[in-house]
């Protein structure tokens, strides 16, 4: 009897041997170990499970394990533990997402066997943690690593306006892309492990192009490869791109080469620089003609000038002695009218001197204009007066309209005057003998309008604009009839414009008639009168 009492205290002091031999390898253990509850709470935990869950093993034991789960994975640690406890005795495993902590969110594996807990009916789930947060990390970055490498190679396959291919640091050929494939005519298969300098011309390779091409993208990152490149079948084209330096964990390990036919676009740049070369060149004809075109026209205009001078000069003369021999009683009546004959074309000829003096001063901006305060009804009157013998002798009719309530201006009187003589001769000139002219004035908001219309030859619609030029008349044939020079509208045109006016024509057409309409900024006093 006494010897089983001793055999059973030997048992004894083995079996808490043995506890204690499990409780140390249990805390040392450097992986994570977990007893927990049927319900998943934890039981107990070792040093490495604390760690990893981000405490120590006394204080959590008695949490549920879900404090440290991820909400999003609570419901699969749920499902672990109802696989655990249908699986008895099994092993069951899940991976599950641990909440955030200082040192980042961690992935662990949980390994499971159902067990009953020494000295009690309890069922407990023994269970690893195994981190795997950096294996998950490797796998997603091989997975990315993967779906770059993809879409890279899809890339390239589809860039077809760029040759892209590599090289090693002894400038053989390592990839090739189906842009490469379409602009130099090799294939992959005959392309790879082959020298990449057969695409460098004769005369480059001379140079040792490639050798400072691959030291210049060695040194600086990339090397410009804009230059004439050749194709398996020896024709040449413009590559144009650059070639850079692969690194690979710090370490250089080849060349990439990117680059794409411009041989149109440098073809169409050159022609774009001998264009412009070519306008340049016209500019500078253009420039050094119309230098030549403003002297010429200065010296027009000199000799103008100079020309009415010369013949106004000899007209005074003749005026004043037909007036003086016009004032003598003993001359018979046929010297008094050959007196007035010659005075009215002395008077014609100093008007047209007049005129081409006043187209010289335009041509040159510099037509005076002497502004004061004036009636612009009674320079309509001095003008009809003046325009009278014309109208008299083709037995035309002059209506007068002066209905304009406010018709004084800041003008030059004088040359307004000549306006309104330039337009009655024009009406009487071109209007048959026996027609009528009307002349009428008008206010519109802070103008004076003068129209003068007549029943005459009218104008083409095309030549409306034409007949303010100098020298220009509606067509030849209205010059070979009706004779002038077709400067008393383009004057006209201009003194009216020189008094911030305007001066239009209108016509339904031929052998209707015309309407001449001055418009004019009203001064002064213009109250009704």
């Amino acid at each position: 009897m006494l010897a089983e009492i001793e055999a059973l205290r030997a048992a004894q002091v083995e079996v808490e041997h043995s506890q204690q031999l499990y409780a140390e390898l249990f805390e040392m253990a450097p992986i994570g170990y977990v007893n927990l509850t049927s319900s998943g709470g934890i039981h107990s935990a070792n040093n490495a499970a604390a760690v990893l869950l981000d405490g120590a093993a006394p204080l959590i034991s008695g949490f549920s394990f879900l404090t440290y789960v991820d909400p999003a994975d609570h419901t699969k640690f749920a499902s672990h533990l109802a696989r655990c406890r249908a699986a008895i005795p099994g092993v069951v495993s899940t991976e599950l997402a641990l909440k955030a902590s200082a040192g980042g969110q961690r992935v662990v594996e949980l390994i499971s066997r159902p067990s009953i807990l020494f000295g009690s009916r309890q069922v407990i789930f023994r269970t690893v943690l195994r981190d795997i947060t950096e294996q998950r990390m490797t796998l997603q970055a091989e997975a990315a690593l993967a779906v770059s490498q993809e879409l890279l190679r899809l890339v390239l396959d589809n860039v077809r306006e760029y040759a892209i291919f590599s090289m090693d640091l002894y400038r053989r050929v390592t990839s090739w892309n189906a842009g490469a494939e379409r602009l130099l005519k090799y294939n992959e298969a005959e392309i790879l492990g082959r020298s990449a300098d057969i695409i460098f011309t004769g005369e480059d390779l001379e140079a040792r192009l490639p050798d400072i091409e691959a030291r210049t993208a060695l040194a600086d990152g990339r090397a410009s490869a804009d230059r004439w490149h050749l194709r398996k079948d020896g024709t040449r084209f413009w590559g144009s791109g650059a070639t850079m330096p692969m690194h690979d964990a710090g370490q250089t390990v080849g060349f990439v080469k990117i680059f794409r036919d411009e041989t149109e676009i440098r073809e169409a740049r050159h022609e774009v620089d001998l264009n412009r070369e070519r306008l340049w060149q016209a500019l500078q004809q253009a420039e050094t003609a119309r230098e030549e075109a403003e002297t010429a026209g200065q010296a027009k205009d000199h000799f103008m000038a100079v020309l009415s001078h010369e013949l106004r000069t000899p007209l005074t003369p003749i005026l004043m002695t037909t007036h003086i021999l016009g004032r003598r009683k003993d001359l018979p009546p046929s010297v008094h009218e050959a007196f007035e004959m010659i005075r009215r074309n002395v008077h014609l000829e100093a008007r047209l001197v007049d005129d081409l003096l006043d187209i010289t001063r335009i041509a040159r901006g510099r037509i005076e204009i002497m502004p004061a305060p004036m009636d612009m009804h009674e320079a309509i009157l001095q003008a009809v007066e003046i325009s009278r013998p014309d109208i008299e002798s083709k037995n035309q009719l002059l209506t007068l309209s002066l209905d304009a309530a406010g018709h004084r201006l800041h003008g030059d009187g004088a040359r307004l005057q000549q306006v309104v003589w330039n337009l009655l001769k024009n009406a009487s000139k071109f209007t048959p003998g026996d027609g009528s002219i009307r002349l009428r004035t008008s206010n519109a908001p802070g103008k004076l309008v003068v129209e003068v219309s007549d029943g005459g030859i009218g104008i083409e619609a095309e030549a409306i604009e034409r007949i303010f030029d100098p020298f220009e008349q509606a067509n030849k044939g209205i010059a070979r009839r009706f004779g002038g020079l077709g400067l008393g509208l383009a004057i006209s045109k201009a003194i009216v414009e020189a008094h911030g006016g305007l001066l239009c024509a209108q016509s339904p057409g031929p052998a209707q008639g015309a309407t001449f309409t001055v418009e004019l900024p009203l001064g002064g006093d213009n109250a009704p009168n």
